[in-house]
């Protein structure tokens, strides 16, 4: 016997699937988002290694635009956090952590 009371949930049909190359990407940026956290945090590379970024709920950019510097307007708004990205070209050892992550950066 069902309550007065009960909530019926309506099921929203209105839902946006995620293409196998996006769920790629949100990977790829979540692996390499927390790299750059948790090195920054741990004080493993220098100051000048990273790159200032924010990510929140529009992140349809790749995160090579991400560190290339290509900022979409509206980033600064509510729902975003704040993350550190590690910079290729600052350091040796920075370049062979993204190269471990990305693959190394080709001059073609």
């Amino acid at each position: 016997m069902k309550s007065k009371n009960a909530i019926n949930p309506k099921v929203s049909t209105d839902t946006q699937l995620m293409t196998s190359s996006q769920s790629l990407n949100v990977v790829k940026t979540l692996i390499q988002t927390g790299i750059g956290v948790i090195t920054y945090l741990r004080g493993i590379f220098p100051e000048e290694c990273f790159t200032d970024d924010r990510i929140g709920p529009d992140r349809s950019e790749t995160y090579d635009e991400a560190t290339e510097g290509q900022k979409k307007p509206g980033r600064e708004g509510r729902g975003y956090i704040r993350v550190k990205h590690i910079n290729r070209g600052a350091s040796k050892e920075s370049d062979k952590v993204l190269d471990y992550l990305v693959g190394p950066k080709s001059d073609c």
